[in-house]
């Protein structure tokens, strides 16, 4: 089952009540009668293990509690004691998260749902239907007007869209359980006016939906560039190639900012060590990157702060020393702009350290701080604690959650921003924990954003569905955990099959609008999980395949550093290992290939910027084909993952049979592949790929919008 939570569709469906039950147990060794707490925490309060506490019945070992969930799926644990972590004992049903953890799952759907749907019994389920007049679901993209209708699974025959009283069949694009989405795209020039709203027809059962509600007839909604604005997220992240920097671990590259402490760059990193990377060593690298074909960093935070990953940070507006100074960093991010190379700042703004000036000051002055509003205070004194008296971030006391609802906290933010965007050479921010921050702090943040540059990006860390902040007035992307969460199950585990790969990836695809879903942060790894390469038990070929299906998927490539010379790693800390070097070479095949795939890619359109479009899925021979493709440009990407060379035969799309001669261009290994009346027969190596283009390209050279970074 796809968890995916369709287009926010729980925030539109209402709630139910759920009841978390949980009956002591022995954890970690202690006694039934030590369990002195119960709270459960999940997906749906922002994993917070002080949100939801349970009570304790009059047995004295059974805790409960019931909350009002929206319909659809979730994850979850119980917090015993405020410090251990357990599934759920009385559900057997788990997910993993992505990280090899997994967490108790639960999918609740309506009651309207317990007869079963079925299509041409003239009974329409009114429950589910849908279509808000928002992004995605109503969408204007390169000419094209999508529309967007929800409706149950299985249940309806036939949905139309009625456009200035013209209709149009609408097909489906993806589904779950809980709903299955139709679209159609209609051509439009964004500025003629147009009225719509949608026919559903189900055996003799017919009726509408517009902007007054479900029914026989109902009024249409209205559109106009009066009351239309697009979305738009920078162009140039959708035809980038960017290379993420744990800031510690990259380089050392300056011995006099290592803090005392520092450690052998080949020791094993643990979650207080130093490496001692810097901006000069970061500097020195400029070279490589520019050779890789890398258009961007996304760099984990840089600003001072007392931890080696500096999530929890103390100023805001200063360079971490043993990292660098201020003038240091303006000088790298202006130097790899002039090199093509852009700068993503990591935004941690839903907490700091415990020495950020004013909470050091509600420290010590207490209930007569002035601060004392910055932050959320449960009671006093105020101590740096285990289960400390005040939130923090997932309980950790060293990182206290800052209340960015405050009109002072927002001002001291703003500030921030305008001191990075005005002295150094910033394009964008990844934003920390991002569904933990209230959504207006978000909108305020994107219009003081923009107002800088239309051109910034941003993107959030959602781990699932991003798109409640994806309608243009919050981010431009998220980092795109989906896909590798796909590209784990089916290449790394060898868990899914092909088809379940496609249609994974498609779900996700369909759920954004295609101009979010061109720029979504597209990643095999960060420094949240282990590497792809330990997933995949350290087989390099099936590295190799995800690096094919990663740099021709649609979004963009996003290179954890390593990566791309084969380094292993395992859970956080094990995954922040200093950069290997020595292996950073001619002889690295791995590397070779990255630089290979990303040549490639920049070499053709449809890679860099078309829709995909699944060609054939054959899960016995665990074979997956695709295209991409945009306007007259197309490539054909096939990937096989089983262990012996496989022939498949490809019908080339009907839109661009005309662009393939008798033979076509293997460009990913070098030979001709025969195309005889529209068949393609692509022969696949084992545990490999090849990526056929109509022509020969020309010689990759890096696009000059990408090059220069302005």
């Amino acid at each position: 089952m796809n968890s995916l939570v369709i287009l926010a569709l729980s925030q539109t469906l209402g709630t139910t009540p759920h009841e978390f039950v949980f009956r002591g147990a022995k954890i970690t060794g202690e006694s039934i009668q030590a369990i002195t707490s119960v709270s459960v925490a999940g997906s749906f309060n922002g994993w917070d293990r002080n949100a939801a506490p349970l009570a304790l019945d009059p047995d004295g070992r059974t805790w409960r509690r019931t909350l009002p969930l929206p319909y659809g799926s979730h994850t979850y644990k119980f917090v015993v004691n405020g410090r251990d972590w357990i599934n759920d004992p009385g559900n057997p049903d788990t997910q993993d998260d992505g990280t090899g953890i997994k967490n108790s799952f639960i999918n609740l759907l309506p009651p309207a749902y317990e007869k079963p749907a079925q299509k041409g019994d003239g009974e329409i389920t009114r429950y589910p239907i849908r279509h808000l007049p928002e992004t995605p679901w109503r969408n204007y993209d390169r000419g094209m007007l999508t529309l967007s209708l929800a409706v149950r699974p299985n249940d309806v025959q036939q949905v139309r869209a009625i456009v200035n009283g013209k209709s149009y069949d609408m097909t489906r694009s993806f589904g779950n359980d809980l709903v299955e989405m139709r679209q159609v795209r209609i051509p439009w020039n964004a500025k003629d006016s147009l009225r719509y709203k949608f026919s559903v027809i189900d055996g003799s059962e017919k009726m509408e939906l517009g902007m007054t509600g479900l029914g026989e007839k109902s009024q249409e909604w209205s559109l106009s560039s009066q009351n239309f604005t697009p979305f738009s997220p920078p162009e140039w992240a959708e035809r980038a190639v960017l290379y993420q920097i744990f800031p510690d671990r990259f380089r050392n590259g300056c011995k006099t900012n290592d803090p005392q402490d520092v450690v052998a760059w080949d020791a094993t990193p643990t979650y207080r060590n130093f490496f001692g990377g810097d901006v000069k060593g970061i500097q020195e690298s400029i070279p490589y990157l520019r050779d890789l074909g890398i258009d961007g960093i996304y760099f984990n935070p840089v600003f001072a702060s007392p931890a080696n990953h500096r999530y929890e940070a103390t100023d805001f507006l200063k360079i971490d020393p043993r990292f660098g100074t201020n003038e240091e960093f303006t000088t790298l991010t202006q130097d790899l702009e002039r090199n093509g190379i852009r700068t993503i700042l990591d935004g941690v703004f839903n907490h700091t350290a415990t020495d950020f000036p004013q909470f050091a000051d509600v420290l010590k002055n207490q209930r007569s701080s002035p601060f004392v509003d910055w932050w959320f205070i449960r009671n006093y004194p105020v101590k740096v604690q285990q289960n400390p008296p005040y939130e923090a971030w997932f309980g950790f006391e060293s990182m206290p959650k800052i209340n960015t609802e405050n009109p002072a906290v927002r001002e001291y933010f703003w500030q921030v921003l305008k001191y990075w965007h005005n002295s150094a050479r910033i394009h964008g921010w990844r934003l920390d924990v991002a569904n933990e921050v209230p959504m207006d702090f978000w909108r305020a943040f994107r219009t003081r954003v923009k107002a800088k540059s239309q051109d910034a990006w941003i993107v959030g860390e959602v781990w699932g569905d991003g798109s409640p902040w994806l309608k243009g007035d919050q981010w431009d992307s998220v980092m795109n955990y989906q896909f590798r969460n796909a590209a784990l199950d089916w290449i790394a585990r060898g868990k899914d099959k092909p088809s379940q790969l496609m249609d994974r990836l498609m779900a996700v695809h369909h759920s954004l609008a295609p101009q979010v879903s061109r720029n979504l942060m597209t990643l095999l790894g960060s420094h949240d999980t282990p590497r792809f390469l330990n997933e995949a038990g350290g087989d390099v070929s099936l590295l190799h395949l995800a690096a094919i299906l990663q740099l021709t998927w649609i979004g963009t490539p996003t290179i954890y550093y390593g990566d791309e010379i084969a380094m292993n790693g395992g859970r956080d800390p094990l995954n922040r290992k200093g950069m290997e070097w020595d292996r950073a070479n001619g002889q690295n095949a791995t590397l070779s290939l990255y630089q290979k795939l990303i040549r490639i890619r920049k070499s053709s359109e449809a890679l860099l910027v078309g829709d995909p479009i699944p060609l054939l899925t054959d899960d016995s021979k665990q074979v997956a084909v695709f295209a991409r493709v945009s306007g007259k440009d197309i490539a054909i990407v096939g990937l096989n993952r089983s262990t012996s060379s496989q022939t498949v035969q490809i019908q080339v799309p009907a839109s661009h049979q005309s662009a393939f001669a008798s033979t076509a261009p293997d460009v990913l290994n070098g030979r001709s592949i025969p195309v005889r009346q529209n068949i393609l027969t692509l022969t696949l190596s084992a545990r490999s790929g090849a990526i056929v283009l109509p022509k020969e390209p020309r010689q990759a050279i890096h696009n000059k919008s990408n090059r220069k970074a302005s």
